[in-house]
């Protein structure tokens, strides 16, 4: 479960997209997530040259049939594809550009939820009439989180409730061109 979802009701704040979310680190695994990219910060402080690439990877299945299934409301219907993960773990090392220690969020560019604005309305085959992100999210997390940025949902609804736009532009990642793996690895 991610940090900035994660939060008792009496501290929440604004649902966060993107790395830096210091106001979010009161469970066990993100404390432990934020203690290994502040150790991965220190380590090339110290080591100049030294490049660490975190990647934050929502729920990796094969492919979003696989994903739909486990899917629940509290992974904030992120996921993303075995073949992309690899990807995403060669660019964090083949990559050229970027120095230091660096977080990536790691997600498919879509939402990963067939159902309707309950828990229990889940299905798990594809429907046609899709909710959208920021309707699930309002639905789903009502009371854990402030506020929306829907600003960023607009003309896509169902576009991720979590950033790879990072890992897009320092590591050339992209989740659904995944098949770039084998010429990323040709480098």
């Amino acid at each position: 479960m991610s940090s900035a979802l994660s939060r008792p009701r009496d501290t929440r704040g604004r649902f966060r997209r993107e790395r830096h979310h210091a106001d979010g680190q009161e469970d066990p695994y993100a404390i432990s997530k934020a203690v290994c990219e502040l150790q991965a910060e220190a380590l090339c402080r110290y080591y100049p040259g030294l490049r660490i690439a975190s990647l934050r990877f929502h729920m990796v299945k094969p492919d979003y049939a696989s994903a739909v299934q486990d899917t629940r409301p509290d992974d904030a219907f992120a996921w993303v594809s075995l073949d992309a993960s690899a990807s995403a773990c060669l660019r964090g090392v083949l990559s050229e550009g970027w120095e230091g220690a660096e977080a990536f969020n790691i997600a498919a560019p879509e939402i990963c939820w067939e159902g309707g604005l309950t828990p229990e309305s889940k299905s798990d085959v594809p429907l046609d009439d899709k909710k959208g992100a920021v309707e699930l999210m309002q639905s789903m997390w009502a009371g854990r989180v402030d506020g929306w940025d829907e600003a960023y949902w607009e003309g896509r609804p169902r576009r991720s409730t979590f950033s790879s736009v990072k890992a897009e532009r320092m590591l050339g990642w992209d989740h659904d061109s995944a098949a770039d793996a084998d010429r990323c690895a040709a480098r």
